[in-house]
């Protein structure tokens, strides 16, 4: 097939990670890959480029550039002739969307969250649901990566229950090998990824971590708006050199094998990636009960599930996965690695993507 994947940009979050998985996939399996950015990339396509996909980059940058990023994005459909434009994330599906009716190449809107904005900004939430609402019929298949995100979108009339598939993410397990017996002594160290967004949940995670008892360490990996607001609480809450603030990082395998757990403190989610990551690495997570997550972690037998926004609980399930013996933490991740191998694996997911793609 003939496939373009229209993304918002190309970065270190989950759903781009994921776009560029489907790219590489696609392509390794002979299909004719066209991966198409709006904004300029932010990192590196490497391995789906080596697998011969091909890379453009619309060059918008901020919503005046729009209409010429329209017309480019035109020009370029009517060039590839490919036999179905599958989108990743708000712009990217509204790009899809508005432009279809001077294409007439069959489309596909993917969500990647329950909520594809900011908890901070209901008004921008509002105006975002009333455009997928109205471009809905421009669109042939919407797709979520959660339940939790298809239900939502069904029941405030964005999508009919007929037009809404869900599809899971998926992950090249080869990628990420568990560490057993591989990890230096020392403290118990934690890792969480993600942006600095609200919806993270960053300040419940500090604050829990800030009272499990012990020298355990967290390093925090990624950036976003709230860094330094984040940076300054965990100086007020005295957590000093327990807790490491990477930055944007690109070795996120390597520095889950360096870990011992995985946490995650989010308020809302679709399916993160992170987490898939964390458990084909063999790690055992502590998660909020957002999104897809309870569908990843198995409460009891993959890590602890806990409700969103109590730094109590989470604080509890820290202690808890942290008093746990190296056989039974260990035990946890393999459970975890086994779990999501046979769920999430990204052969699994592009064959259903194909199958869906070639039903339009």
């Amino acid at each position: 097939m003939r496939i373009l994947l229209l993304t918002t940009t190309i970065d270190v979050g989950g759903a781009e990670v994921q776009v560029l998985g489907l790219a590489e996939s696609f392509a390794r399996q002979g299909h004719e890959v066209h991966l198409v950015s709006m904004r300029r990339p932010r990192m590196g396509a490497e391995r789906a480029l080596e697998a011969g996909a091909r890379l453009v980059d619309l060059g918008m940058e901020g919503a005046l550039g729009l209409p010429a990023a329209m017309a480019r994005f035109v020009g370029l459909v009517r060039g590839i002739r490919p036999d179905v434009i599958h989108a990743h994330m708000y712009h990217a599906n509204m790009l899809a969307r508005l432009t279809r009716p001077a294409l007439r190449v069959p489309v596909v809107s993917t969500a990647h969250s329950v909520f594809e904005y900011s908890a901070r900004l209901p008004q921008l939430g509002r105006f975002r649901d009333l455009a997928y609402r109205i471009t809905d019929p421009l669109g042939d298949i919407t797709a979520h990566v959660s339940r939790e995100g298809l239900e939502r979108y069904v029941a405030q009339g964005l999508t009919p229950a007929d037009r809404i598939r869900l599809v899971d993410n998926g992950v090249d397990f080869s990628r990420f090998v568990p560490a057993e017996g591989e990890r230096e002594p020392g403290p118990f160290r934690w890792i969480c990824v993600g942006r600095f967004a609200s919806m993270k949940g960053h300040a419940d995670l500090l604050r829990a971590f800030a009272q499990v008892p012990g020298d355990s360490t967290l390093q925090l990996v990624g950036d976003g708006p709230l860094l330094d607001e984040m940076k300054q609480l965990a100086a007020e809450l005295g957590l000093g050199d327990r807790v490491v603030f990477a930055g944007r990082q690109f070795d996120v395998p390597d520095r889950l094998r360096r870990s011992d757990a995985l946490v995650l403190a989010s308020h809302y989610e679709g399916l993160p990636m992170v987490l898939l990551e964390g458990h084909g690495t063999g790690l055992p997570i502590v998660a909020t009960d957002v999104g897809a997550i309870r569908d990843v972690v198995r409460d009891e037998e993959t890590g602890f599930v806990v409700p969103k926004a109590s730094p109590d609980a989470l604080r509890d399930a820290m202690a808890r996965l942290e008093g746990l013996s190296e056989a039974e933490r260990l035990q946890m991740g393999r459970a975890g690695r086994a779990h999501v191998q046979s769920h999430y694996g990204m052969d699994a997911v592009t064959a259903r993507w194909l199958e869906l793609y070639r039903s339009l």
